[in-house]
């Protein structure tokens, strides 16, 4: 029986030269009948600790520290997947004719995404 995942991707650190070594391309993939019930314990989560800001790793510190350990616990409780692909950018080899950095950022995604689909399901990608 198929079934359908909302995949949602995200990247930090991507751009070629800003001044971060590694690359980070990451998913949250779920299951499409479980994702209004994640959303709406998401946001119960954060209205619990009266938070209306983005979640992002960077928003962490003592204040938002036990919203963002209930959320991580909260994850580790449901079936949701997590990936990640990091990359040294130093590594990149942009000297071969018809490679560029670009083309080296979608292989990536590649890899990223690959690993976690098959022909049996189907999926809705989200590059956010």
């Amino acid at each position: 029986m198929s079934k359908t995942f909302n995949i949602y991707c995200d990247e930090s650190t991507h751009l070629k030269n800003d001044g971060h070594p590694y690359m980070l391309l990451g998913y949250v993939s779920i299951a499409y009948p479980q994702i209004k019930m994640a959303r709406e314990q998401i946001k119960a989560i954060k209205a619990k600790h009266n938070y209306e800001g983005e979640l992002k790793w960077t928003n962490v510190h003592d204040a938002t520290y036990p919203m963002y350990n209930e959320l991580v616990d909260y994850f580790f409780m449901t079936d949701m997947k997590f990936r990640v692909v990091i990359v040294d950018k130093s590594q990149i080899d942009e000297t071969r004719p018809e490679y560029t950095f670009n083309d080296f950022y979608f292989r990536m995604y590649y890899q990223l995404l690959h690993h976690l689909t098959d022909m049996e399901n189907e999926y809705n990608v989200f590059l956010i």
